[in-house]
C-alpha cells in the first residue's frame, strides 16, 4: 500500500514539474515523509528526480542561460555539505516546518507585493547556496529557486530550462554527499528505481500542459501551489 501510494504521489508531483518547472520534491517530500523514513523519501526522490529533469531539460526550448545556471549551480555546491549537517543535526519536523513557513511568507510577498529581480546573474550565487542547503537537508530546493524567477523577466520557457537543469546537476552532485552521510537507504533505491517509468510518464504529459498555459497562469499556479504545500509542509511537522 505505501509503494501505490508513493507512486501515486509522485506521478502528480512529476505531471506538476513538467508544467512549471519544479514540484517533484516540493510536493512529493511531505506527502511521502507521512508514510516512509526521511532517508528512503530523499533517497527516493533524488534518484527518480534524476531521470525526470534530465528528461525534461532535454525537452524544454532554447538554449541554456548558462550566465544565469552556472552561479545558481556553483553556490547549491557550497551550500550542499550545510545542509547534510542540518539533516544530521535537526530533526526533520523542525527543518519542514521552517521550509514551509519561509515558502508561504516569500509566495504572498511576491503574490500581492510587486517584486522585480533586476540583477538575476547576481543573486543567482546566494539563491544557488540557499538551494544547496535545502537540497541536502530536506530534498525540497523548489520554492527558493522558483521565487528568484517569479520576479524576473525571463520568459517561461528560459525559467523551465534552468530549473529542469540545475535540479538535475544539483542531483547529481548531493548523491555523493548522502553516500558519505550514510542517508541512502535499500528502500529508498528500490522505490526511486520503480518510480522512474512514472514520473517519466508524468512529466511527459505535464511537459504538454505547459505549452498551454500563459505565463501570467504559469507564475500564479507556481506561487498558490508553493503556499498549498508550505501549509501542508508545516501541518506535518507538526504532526510528527
Amino acid at each position: 500500500m505505501k509503494f501505490l501510494l508513493f507512486i501515486l504521489i509522485n506521478i502528480f508531483a512529476a505531471f506538476f514539474q513538467g508544467i512549471v518547472g519544479f514540484g517533484q520534491a516540493l510536493i512529493a517530500s511531505p506527502l511521502s515523509l507521512t508514510i516512509l523514513s526521511k532517508g528512503t523519501v530523499l533517497t527516493a526522490l533524488v534518484l527518480a528526480g534524476l531521470v525526470l529533469n534530465a528528461t525534461l531539460a532535454k525537452k524544454s526550448k532554447g538554449p541554456l542561460d548558462t550566465q544565469i545556471f552556472m552561479p545558481l549551480l556553483i553556490g547549491s555546491v557550497v551550500g550542499m555539505p550545510f545542509g547534510v549537517i542540518l539533516l544530521k543535526l535537526l530533526p526533520l519536523r523542525v527543518l519542514t516546518i521552517e521550509v514551509g513557513a519561509l515558502s508561504i511568507l516569500f509566495a504572498l510577498s511576491i503574490l500581492f507585493v510587486k517584486i522585480k529581480v533586476q540583477h538575476i546573474r547576481k543573486i543567482a550565487p546566494i539563491v544557488g547556496l540557499v538551494c544547496g542547503v535545502l537540497q541536502t537537508s530536506t530534498g525540497m530546493p523548489g520554492p527558493i529557486a522558483l521565487l528568484l524567477f517569479s520576479g524576473s523577466n525571463l520568459s517561461k520557457d528560459a525559467t523551465r530550462k534552468i530549473l529542469f537543469s540545475f535540479f538535475f546537476w544539483s542531483g547529481i552532485i548531493s548523491v555523493p554527499l548522502f553516500l558519505v552521510s550514510r542517508v541512502l537507504t535499500t528502500e529508498g533505491i528500490i522505490l526511486g528505481l520503480c518510480c522512474v517509468p512514472f514520473v517519466m510518464l508524468g512529466g511527459h504529459y505535464g511537459h504538454k500542459v505547459a505549452d498551454l498555459v500563459p505565463r501570467r497562469w504559469y507564475r500564479i499556479i507556481g506561487l498558490v501551489t508553493v503556499c498549498a504545500t508550505g501549509v501542508f509542509a508545516i501541518y506535518t511537522g507538526i504532526g510528527r
